[in-house]
């Protein structure tokens, strides 16, 4: 559909500029008469080449975390402030960035408009809000408190930015310079080993071990490429397929608890986000089971999310939360069974789970830190090993060649 910029008037007087999208000028009349403005001027907005790829690539990618995060905080603000839900998506619409974001707040507004609830038109772009989001929207509508439901949201999506941040930020480091010198090995085995392999050749006397073996590797890098790169297209798509498949999915999420590396941070991680979540909705009226059910679509660890269920229909038959999560010490620490035990006997569970989360989010911070400080040095080492070898392997036959002259 075309972006048409337009200058309307409110009701008072007042000439307000902007965008919008519509099938046709009739249609964006329409759309704009409900938010009480009348058009003065519109026309077609020319778009270029550059343009209408961010927008392609915008509606391609999915809506970042951030996005969500201010989205919920910028509503609850403009909500608290006055403005009804329609108004304030309005708003909201004109002021986002993202295109597939910016569609989505525009066909829940229209629905809106239309009578229907603000949470069931969330539930139209599962891809963008998640089932917390949406549960905790529709607490918010039945109880009447949905800038409560909102900060609530804005809150738990700004720790979880906060978390995958965190651990992005550990590993960025290591990933770059693993890629360079994946990258500039390549470069140096197809372009530059077979000169020297020429000028070597001429020289008439044995090659060291060392020369041999990255001659070796460079003919046969060159010979075989077509392998490789076919081999490692086949490994990328059967771990794409094996995570997008329930059985794969379940099988690398299982392999990630057992691997001793990454256990304890997986086990943190995961920890922190179901104690955040459970949390939440049980603060926002959300019942104990109901809450369950709903942390566990929210978590793609498929070992968390089950015992979640499982947890869930051990609470319907009258069993104590704790009581069920001790029988996951794979997966739940200690500490979080014993201080739930605190929250069910003073009746303050939806605090204690929270303060479960901060003291894991706090643990993942220290723990990303600890293995940035181990596989740093682990990388460097690596790196000097492997320029170590091309040096080695290069300069021994020039030393060879002085000796003989």
């Amino acid at each position: 559909m075309p972006i048409y910029k337009y200058e309307a008037k409110t009701s008072g007087g007042q000439i307000i500029n902007g965008k919008k999208e519509a099938a046709d000028k009739a249609t964006l009349e329409k759309i704009l008469k409900e938010d009480d403005l009348t058009i003065v001027e519109a026309f077609v907005e020319k778009r270029n080449a550059m343009q209408m790829i961010s927008d392609l690539v915008q509606k391609i990618l999915p809506v970042g975390i951030t996005e969500k995060m201010l989205f919920a905080r910028y509503l609850h603000i403009i909500i608290k402030a006055g403005f009804s839900i329609n108004k304030a998506l309005s708003i909201l619409i004109l002021q986002t960035k993202n295109r597939k974001m910016r569609d989505a707040l525009e066909t829940i507004r229209i629905g809106i408009t239309q009578g229907n609830a603000f949470s069931e038109e969330l539930k139209k772009f599962p891809n963008i809000f998640n089932e917390l989001f949406v549960n905790m929207v529709a607490v918010g509508e039945k109880s009447g408190s949905l800038q409560e439901s909102l900060k609530i949201i804005a809150k738990s999506l700004q720790k979880d930015h906060q978390l995958k941040s965190r651990i992005k930020g550990a590993m960025v480091y290591p990933a770059v310079i693993v890629t360079a010198l994946l990258g500039i090995g390549i470069l140096m085995l197809v372009f530059v080993i077979p000169q020297l392999e020429t000028v070597f050749g001429e020289m008439g006397f044995e090659l060291p071990l060392t020369t041999k073996i990255l001659l070796g590797g460079s003919k046969f890098l060159l010979d075989y490429w077509i392998f490789f790169l076919a081999g490692a297209i086949i490994l990328i798509y059967a771990l794409w397929t094996m995570a997008h498949t329930k059985l794969g999915h379940k099988f690398l999420s299982r392999l990630f608890l057992r691997l001793p590396i990454f256990k304890p941070l997986v086990q943190k991680i995961n920890t922190a986000r179901i104690m955040r979540t459970l949390g939440s909705l049980l603060l926002g009226g959300v019942s104990l089971t109901e809450a369950l059910k709903i942390s566990a679509g929210t978590i793609s660890n498929a070992e968390y999310s089950d015992s979640l269920l499982e947890t869930a229909k051990a609470v319907e038959k009258g069993m104590p939360i704790h009581q069920t999560f001790e029988k996951y010490p794979v997966l739940y620490p200690p500490l979080v069974s014993q201080m739930i035990v605190v929250g069910e006997e003073t009746g303050t569970l939806a605090d204690i789970l929270l303060q479960l989360a901060a003291f894991y989010e706090s643990e993942v911070t220290a723990a990303t830190k600890n293995m940035s400080s181990i596989i740093e040095p682990v990388v460097m080492i690596v790196v000097g090993l492997a320029v170590g070898f091309f040096a080695l392997a290069i300069i021994q036959p020039m030393y060879s060649m002085a000796n003989n002259l």
